[in-house]
Parts: structure tokens; C-alpha cells; sequence
């Protein structure tokens, strides 16, 4: 199977038209959502919060899916365990995503080597 670039989707991202998805088409990338055990241990969440991020996710995912896209949706450790299985799983050429909003979640996405795009989330 060729390589394809996949399109991480981080879960405050859930936009089509922004980021590294917007110029995207089905069958050129694949995209990877992750439900990191530690996000959501790190801290209470109310019940119908959670619910709704979570859902929204799943929702995502299967509108990306109806539209044609590759979509690995899956539940790990952390977002770089979620990557590292990924790239297991998958003949993974590069790994792109979106600047997140946080300077933690920028370190990290650099150190797992992922290419950055603009956040244009709020232009």
C-alpha cells in the first residue's frame, strides 16, 4: 500500500474548511482523531461536557468518512501513544496538523515531528 500523508485532527479542530484539512480531497491523506486517556483525566469534566466533545469527535469522523476520507479515530494513553500506534497501524508518509492553541500542545506536536500549518481557526 502507497503512503499517505495523514491530517491530525486535534479535538478543539473540528472544522473542514481550516488548518490542514481545508485544501485536502478523499484519498489524498488520511485523517487521525485521538481520545487521549490523559486529556481526559487531567482534569473533571462536567458530564455533558465531556459528552459533547466526544461526540462531536465521533461525529466528525463520520462526516469525513461519508465525504470519502480515510478516517483512524481511536482511544490511547495520550495523543502521542494515539500517533505512535497510528504509524504502526498505517503506511504513514508525513504528519500534519494544525498549530494547536496551547504552547504545551505545540512542544509536543513538534517533538513527534509533525508538520505545523497556520491556525486559522479564528480569522
Amino acid at each position: 500500500m502507497a503512503q499517505l500523508d495523514t491530517v491530525w485532527v486535534l479535538g478543539d479542530q473540528l472544522n473542514r474548511n481550516v488548518g490542514a484539512l481545508a485544501d485536502r480531497r478523499p484519498g489524498e491523506c488520511r485523517v487521525l482523531l485521538v481520545t487521549s486517556e490523559a486529556k481526559l483525566d487531567e482534569r473533571r469534566w462536567h458530564r455533558q461536557r465531556l459528552h459533547l466533545v466526544l461526540s462531536a469527535m465521533a461525529h466528525f469522523a463520520e462526516e469525513l468518512r461519508r465525504e470519502g476520507f480515510e478516517v483512524d479515530r481511536r482511544r490511547a494513553s495520550t495523543l502521542t501513544a494515539g500517533l505512535r500506534d497510528h504509524r504502526n497501524d498505517h503506511e504513514v508518509g508525513r504528519v500534519i496538523a494544525m498549530e494547536p492553541m496551547s504552547w504545551d500542545g505545540r512542544v509536543m506536536l513538534e517533538d513527534a515531528e509533525v508538520e505545523l500549518v497556520a491556525n486559522d481557526q479564528f480569522l
